[in-house]
């Protein structure tokens, strides 16, 4: 059975509240394209809404995919100044991640993903401050 618009509207909602940007605007796509093409003010009104929610999905889709790539660089950035042993900008790269680290990333593996982050600046930090007494 093919859902309704109704039902694929409600689907891409709760893909919404979870932040599943991807999922929810195709889920608004679908809706889209099978809301009837009829010309009266409720359809386009809908029509428009369901566009506006897709568009803006993409754009946190976009958004979120950027935000985990600066955390991945510099993290990498930061990795390699430990390694040369510059320990004050290692700490300040690595804090640095954990600002932009995704907020809306929740669950174990993240919040032990952002505690590593937390960390390893904290540590670095205190290796520099101990270099310079």
């Amino acid at each position: 059975m093919i859902p309704s618009s109704d039902e694929l509207r409600k689907a891409a909602d709760k893909a919404e509240k979870e932040q599943d940007w991807s999922t929810a605007a195709d889920l608004y796509r679908q809706a889209l394209e099978i809301l009837p093409k009829t010309r009266t003010l409720r359809h386009r009104r809908e029509r428009l809404r369901l566009q506006q929610r897709e568009t803006f999905c993409r754009l946190q889709a976009k958004r979120q995919m950027q935000q985990q790539k600066n955390t991945a660089q510099l993290s990498e950035e930061a990795r390699a100044a430990a390694e040369q042993l510059q320990w004050q900008l290692a700490a300040d790269l690595y804090q640095q991640a954990l600002d932009v680290f995704p907020s809306f990333l929740t669950g174990e593996l993240y919040d032990r993903h952002r505690q590593q982050l937390a960390d390893k600046a904290s540590r670095f930090r205190r290796q520099a401050q101990e270099d310079k007494e």
